[in-house]
């Protein structure tokens, strides 16, 4: 059993799948039970991203955001010192909100490979120590 703040969730799930280029760790040379067994670690995350991203888009629309083209902006700037506080209290109380996932940790033997990338969420939450 693990627990994953909202923000971590996100690194994590930018650790797996690495963004635009050709990185993360189901782009390394790894077994396929450990890729599977990621992939459905991911398949959890992406759920719970939902979630937040649902969360964040009320919390900007509460402070003002407007949507255009799917995109929504803020105009941080045009707030007051006082509601930018809050919007900042309530964005890192967001950012914070943690959720238990049940996931059995990797063994360090079963990550051994050569990496240029670095996986700091991963290794803190889901190897063996």
């Amino acid at each position: 059993m693990i627990t994953l703040t909202n923000f971590e969730i996100q690194l994590l799930q930018f650790e797996l799948v690495g963004g635009n280029e050709k990185i993360g760790l189901l782009n390394e040379e790894i077994k396929f039970s450990t890729k599977n067994k990621l992939e459905n670690i991911l398949e959890e995350l992406i759920e719970k991203l939902k979630n937040f991203n649902k969360a964040e888009k009320e919390l900007l629309t509460k402070f003002g955001a407007t949507e255009k083209d799917g995109l929504i902006s803020l105009d941080f700037e045009g707030l007051t010192k006082e509601v930018q506080d809050e919007f900042v209290k309530e964005r890192v109380a967001l950012s914070e909100v943690s959720y238990e996932f049940n996931y059995g940790l990797f063994d360090e033997e079963v990550m051994n490979f050569t990496s240029k990338s670095r996986y700091p969420i991963f290794g803190k939450h889901l190897i063996k120590k």
